[in-house]
C-alpha cells in the first residue's frame, strides 16, 4: 500500500469540506473545479495566494466555507472580485487603480465605499 502523506490527508479533507465529490478534472462541473483549485492553494501552506474572482462558479455555501477558510490564511492575499459580500468579509484594504493611479483605502469593501462618499463630498 502507498503511504499517504498528512498533507494528502489535509489536502483530501478540505476538498472534502469544500463539496468537491470527484477528482476527474474533465468530468468536474466549473464550481467543482474552482473548490479544487481553492483546496490545493488553501493546503499548500504558501506565503502568498493570488485569487482572481475566487468565487466564481461557488454556491453561497461554498462562498461561507472559503470566507472562512481565508480568515485563518496568515499569507498575503491579493484578491481582484466583483463580490461585495466576499470584499466585505474577507478584505482589510481596497487599492484602487483608477486614471493611472493606485490609491489605498483601509477596512472592507463598505469602508471604501464611505470613504469615496467622504472624498466626493470634500471635493464638492
Amino acid at each position: 500500500l502507498d503511504e499517504v502523506t498528512l498533507q494528502e490527508e489535509k489536502d483530501f479533507a478540505l476538498v472534502g469540506k469544500l463539496g468537491v465529490e470527484q477528482l476527474n478534472i474533465q468530468t468536474m462541473s466549473g464550481g467543482e473545479e474552482t473548490r479544487l483549485k481553492i483546496a490545493q492553494a488553501l493546503s499548500a501552506q504558501v506565503h502568498g495566494i493570488l485569487a482572481d474572482e475566487p468565487t466564481s462558479h461557488l454556491d453561497r455555501e461554498g462562498i461561507d466555507f472559503l470566507i472562512g477558510q481565508l480568515k485563518y490564511f496568515t499569507g498575503a492575499l491579493l484578491v481582484i472580485s466583483h463580490d461585495r459580500y466576499f470584499l466585505d468579509e474577507i478584505v482589510d484594504k481596497i487599492w484602487e487603480l483608477k486614471d493611472g493611479k493606485i490609491t489605498e483605502y483601509w477596512g472592507n469593501y463598505s469602508d471604501y465605499l464611505r470613504q469615496k462618499e467622504e472624498e466626493r463630498k470634500s471635493q464638492a
